[in-house]
């Protein structure tokens, strides 16, 4: 399971992605339009796209941590690189759950 999968399912209840995508796609292109500045299709694009990189960092966020506790010389690098990425993890992540809200909310 990704990250965001365990996200959607932790925070929202949302069993899948494809149940996301479904509560997209129920909404009207106004509300899009209003509330976001860009068009349904534009919107899924980039939410994909923050999905994926999510996804991405979550992956690399674990290969961190276990190179960190390997004990090895790597350890170094791997606790310099980790507090970048998790930096940047978190932040993708509060935004894709601020967005995820505003689309349940209304």
């Amino acid at each position: 399971m990704k990250a965001t999968e365990k996200l959607l399912k932790k925070e929202f209840k949302l069993k899948s992605l494809e149940e996301l995508w479904l509560l997209i796609d129920k909404k009207h292109d106004t509300f899009f339009q209003y509330n976001f500045f860009c068009d349904k299709i534009t919107y899924k694009k980039n939410l994909e796209r923050m999905i994926a990189e999510i996804d991405a960092d979550g992956e690399l966020i674990g290969q961190e941590i276990a190179a960190m506790k390997s004990g090895s010389i790597i350890q170094n690098f791997a606790s310099a690189a980790y507090t970048q990425t998790i930096g940047k993890y978190l932040a993708m992540r509060k935004a894709l759950l601020n967005q995820i809200r505003l689309i349940l909310s209304k």
